[in-house]
């Protein structure tokens, strides 16, 4: 099962997921990654090795045969100037499709935590500058996570914590960016639930697993601490 969180920056999405992991039973959303992988990790080759595994053992999925992915990566290399931003937000992508595809094969039981993901993604060809065809696109053709953990906070709230985290002063995702994101999802019958990020994290990860209890999952709200780690990375590898 994957738990994918959404929200505008600074809505406590990580803090939030961070403390779902440490309620979680253990041993479950635990992934390792291959020899291969890990060889190109050092080599510093992963977007190469990324591209080619995702064009060759993923090439079937919508994403990759109706060319989101390439078309995803040209107008970023052209509408990005930072190449910071480009390199980055090239490597999450890579780094989300093999994670999230990879997972369609794993156990109904375990539970695999994205604290942002490929929704997320969805925002960062908006503040790129991406075309509304392709956010478009990328939003219809990307694969599905199980669940949806929308984290929702006033604008003014979040404008604060930014500017108490990193001295910003502008919100990075305006509202209309949240709520089409929202309805795109639901669009294509994703279940969300919504959660207030003004309330604590205890609370806000406790109400996330009363949903999973109720609706048949099989998870448990035992704290063990190091057992997870979120988007495929292990604490030692970040």
């Amino acid at each position: 099962m994957i738990i994918e969180f959404t929200g505008r920056p600074g809505s406590g999405k990580s803090t939030i997921a961070a403390q779902l992991q440490r309620m979680l039973s253990p041993g479950q959303g635990r992934q390792r990654q291959s020899f291969v992988r890990r060889m190109a990790l050092q080599a510093g080759l992963e977007k190469t090795f990324l591209l080619l595994l995702l064009n060759t053992r993923f090439r079937k999925h919508p994403y990759i045969s109706n060319a989101v992915l390439a078309d995803y990566l040209i107008e970023l290399g052209h509408s990005e100037s930072d190449l910071d931003t480009r390199w980055l937000r090239t490597l999450l992508l890579l780094r989300d499709l093999d994670t999230h595809l990879s997972l369609v094969d794993q156990e109904p039981d375990d539970i695999h935590i994205f604290e942002e993901g490929l929704a997320q993604r969805g925002f960062g060809a908006i503040l790129s500058g991406l075309s509304n065809n392709l956010v478009t696109r990328h939003y219809r053709d990307m694969p599905l996570s199980d669940l949806y953990v929308n984290v929702e906070v006033p604008a003014d709230i979040v404008l604060q914590r930014l500017q108490d985290r990193d001295g910003s002063t502008r919100l990075y995702v305006r509202d209309e960016f949240v709520k089409g994101l929202k309805m795109e999802l639901e669009s294509r019958g994703a279940p969300i639930i919504d959660i207030d990020g003004t309330s604590s994290t205890h609370q806000a990860a406790k109400s996330i697993l009363a949903h999973l209890q109720n609706t048949g999952s099989k998870v448990s709200a035992r704290i063990h601490p190091g057992e997870f780690f979120i988007n495929g990375t292990p604490p030692d590898e970040r």
